[in-house]
């Protein structure tokens, strides 16, 4: 029993051990977006509506068909409010209709009402008072409060942590563009507060929590359902705005691509999906065979491995420290088959449990339990999969280099507007699913599961590349740096951040200059152009507009507003100036085009307009061929354009040799007219010629690996590579490229 014991409350002891990092200090956040008590606001009641609706709609759905249910619960929160606010986006039919918010909201009471339903059917005894009630010809919506009234313990433990999960999303409310109070704190690490100063906010925060998942776990009053004939086809409509979404972005679709990009990551994927299940699985018996020998103890462990799953992403990664994605991924979401364990010892029989105690054997007293173990075993292991589904956040910060896991991939697509490939990955998380409630419907075999190594990381090597920056809002430092171009004339870069700071910094990293843009409500800039005369050009993405400034950062002048005419714009990524003195704009999210203007920005004509682009990313104009060079970052290629506005030729393709490319976004020219090519997917710089005859990569090593690099630069023989994922620029000898890792 001491081990057991042990296990139910080892979460707190992790908890507790940050205690060392001592008193949290609310002055180290960043200012927020909006006023701290709108941001309080917003989380508890978009938590406490989705958590209550959860409870309601669960109730209801509670004898579904179990293959309904799932189509939902395989499909995690972030996926659910990308599809809402996908309709709700620009060049929508229905832009502008739903409240802020209201995606967030919908998507975690679609997961939670699934989460409910399934704690709900991870036992099989019955209930006779509802049986009764029902022949007795009780209404519908009598019914429906006594389901509520015999379930108080599922129920509250499934909206419970379907609120918590909703105000401590960041995804979801990123997508909604509406942030929330785990945004802020996620702000605080990307302006450069330690880790360990975030850290001291871990265990208090989790003592306040702690009360509520007691409470809700200690009522005994419980019976439960008889499986009946029930409208459970109504919770596909949760699947209705998935589908509009496909057939909107059905030309996006594109599945060869996908799996040349992507397909060597579903194998690492589902192994570790399957080990982590398991462990979901094995926390449901532990917590089964706890509640027998000691309920107490059984009942703490639901308090504290909820302590776990509730934290926000990044406390909870300083609370488990270097443990490794599988054995992170699996304690955070150990607390799902936890409570199937508890609820599903709550049910049994008393006459059953005093009969079983009667056995002299140890082990078929415990292990022979009343209800079936593979299906105990089996329900935790769908609970703990569902939960582990939608840590994206966690997922993104405990994987080690080189082992980005699929979840990853599509945090980036849907940030940056990808939707053939969050579509495709949907249809393995559905067969996933699906197939997990299929062998959970009976007696299975339980599969070998492949030892996974959990990779720790060691210190950290001195790396040879001189480093420009690092994670920070400070002067020199970048939060997330989105976009960068090189002033020839001054021998200083220019550097755009995810907190819409623009910075101009010496070649030694010296800050020179900094200042924001007018607004940020909507988003951040993701392109930056500087003219031969010192003018700046701003590609303020979200906003559809490009911002001219003057050298010392004054705005000049803004040009373009939303919309689809000519002149007009939808998400402009890059600027760039041909020989003829004419500015081109590339754009995405509607119109995917390119656009040419006069040096008076007046709109002149639209490049290629036969062509069919996947999100232009970046422009670069090759003087000595007399053609203006566009990375397509969907379709994986490079586009060679007269200057008259003809497509000449494509370069490139997906893929992850020489010549292919995986999310190619910034552009640049070194020496010889060679263009420099930053691949956002593939982590890595090519140099190609124009005529695609020779090429060489650097993609780093182990001390300075790059990670979502979004922007190259060259002077002085010097190659500069915009590292975004680790916040910094690399200063590369160009004599490095050729080397691979």
């Amino acid at each position: 029993d001491f081990v057991m014991r042990f296990f139910a409350v080892m979460p707190l002891v992790l908890v507790l051990w940050t205690l060392r990092f001592g008193l949290p200090s609310f002055s180290l956040f960043p200012v927020p977006l909006d006023s701290w008590p709108v941001i309080w606001w917003r989380t508890v009641s978009i938590a406490i509506a989705s958590g209550v609706g959860a409870v309601a709609v669960g109730a209801l759905l509670a004898r579904s068909r179990m293959w309904a249910v799932v189509l939902v619960a395989a499909l995690p929160p972030w996926l659910l409010a990308w599809s809402w606010a996908t309709l709700d986006g620009p060049a929508s039919v229905v832009e502008g209709w739903f409240p802020a918010g209201v995606p967030v909201l919908l998507a975690h009471l679609i997961s939670g009402t699934a989460l409910c339903v399934v704690f709900l059917r991870g036992y099989g005894s019955n209930a006779s008072a509802f049986e009764a009630a029902r022949l007795s010809g009780a209404s519908v919506l009598r019914r429906w409060w006594m389901r509520i009234g015999l379930s108080l313990v599922p129920l509250s433990l499934g909206g419970v942590l379907t609120a918590l999960r909703a105000a401590l999303d960041t995804t979801s409310w990123d997508l909604a563009r509406w942030p929330g109070l785990a945004n802020e704190l996620r702000a605080a690490l990307e302006a450069g507060v330690h880790q360990s100063a975030v850290g001291a906010f871990a265990p208090w925060f989790a003592m306040l929590i702690l009360p509520v998942l007691w409470c809700s776990s200690g009522r005994k009053h419980w019976a439960s359902e008889r499986d009946e004939p029930a409208h459970g086809m109504w919770i596909l409509l949760g699947l209705l705005p998935i589908a509009l979404a496909t057939l909107r972005f059905a030309s996006d679709l594109n599945p060869s691509d996908f799996l040349q990009l992507h397909g060597q990551q579903f194998l690492p994927d589902g192994m570790r999906l399957m080990v982590i299940a398991a462990g979901g699985g094995f926390s449901a018996l532990v917590a089964r065979v706890l509640l027998d020998a000691s309920p107490r103890w059984s009942h703490c462990g639901v308090a504290t491995w909820g302590m776990l799953y509730i934290l926000p992403a990044p406390l909870y990664v300083v609370v488990v420290g270097d443990v490794g994605l599988v054995a992170g991924l699996m304690a955070r979401v150990m607390i799902g088959g936890w409570i199937v364990g508890y609820l599903a010892g709550l049910v049994e029989d008393p006459t059953q449990r005093d009969a079983r105690h009667l056995e002299a054997a140890v082990a078929q007293r415990y292990f022979g339990m009343g209800l079936p173990r593979f299906r105990l075993f089996g329900f935790g292991a769908l609970a703990a999969l569902m939960l582990a589904l939608g840590e994206l956040t966690v997922a993104a910060r405990l994987a080690q280099p080189g082992d980005d896991p699929l979840a990853m991939s599509l945090l980036s697509a849907l940030h940056y507007q990808r939707p053939g490939v969050v579509l495709l990955a949907m249809m393995p998380l559905l067969l996933a699913g699906a197939s997990l409630a299929i062998a959970t419907r009976g007696r299975f075999l339980l599969c070998c599961m492949a030892w996974v190594l959990v990779s720790c990381s060691g210190e950290e090597s001195q790396s040879p590349v001189p480093i420009l920056g690092g994670n920070g809002l400070t002067p020199g430092r970048f939060a997330y740096p989105r976009a960068m171009d090189i002033d020839q004339s001054t021998n200083t870069i220019l550097v755009v951040d995810k907190r819409a700071r623009i910075q101009r910094i010496a070649l030694d990293g010296a800050p020179v200059a900094e200042w924001s843009t007018p607004t940020r409500k909507n988003g951040n800039p993701t392109g930056i152009f500087v003219d031969t005369d010192g003018t700046i050009f701003v590609a303020d993405t979200h906003e559809h507009r490009i911002l001219v400034y003057e050298p010392n950062g004054d705005l000049r002048d803004t040009f373009g507003d939303y919309g689809e005419q000519l002149g007009q714009f939808i998400y402009p990524t890059d600027i760039a100036r041909d020989g003829e003195g004419r500015l081109w704009v590339s754009e995405y999210g509607g119109n995917d085009r390119v656009q040419v203007f006069a040096e008076d920005f007046t709109p002149l004509f639209v490049v290629a307009k036969d062509q069919e682009f996947r999100r232009p990313q970046s422009l670069l104009w090759c003087p000595e061929h007399d053609v203006m060079v566009m990375s397509e970052a969907n379709g994986h290629c490079l586009h060679v354009i007269s200057s008259d506005g003809q497509h000449v030729r494509t370069i490139g393709g997906p893929g992850y040799e020489l010549g292919q490319f995986s999310y190619p976004y910034g552009l640049a020219r070194s020496r010889d007219g060679r263009i420099l090519v930053a691949e956002f997917g593939g982590c890595r710089v090519q140099e190609l010629s124009l005529d695609a005859t020779s090429f060489k990569v650097w993609s780093g090593d182990d001390s300075n690996a790059l990670r979502y690099p979004w922007a190259v630069g060259y002077i002085n023989q010097r190659l500069l590579v915009l590292d975004s994922g680790n916040h910094r620029i690399l200063d590369v000898d160009i004599e490095a490229l050729g080397a691979t890792p």
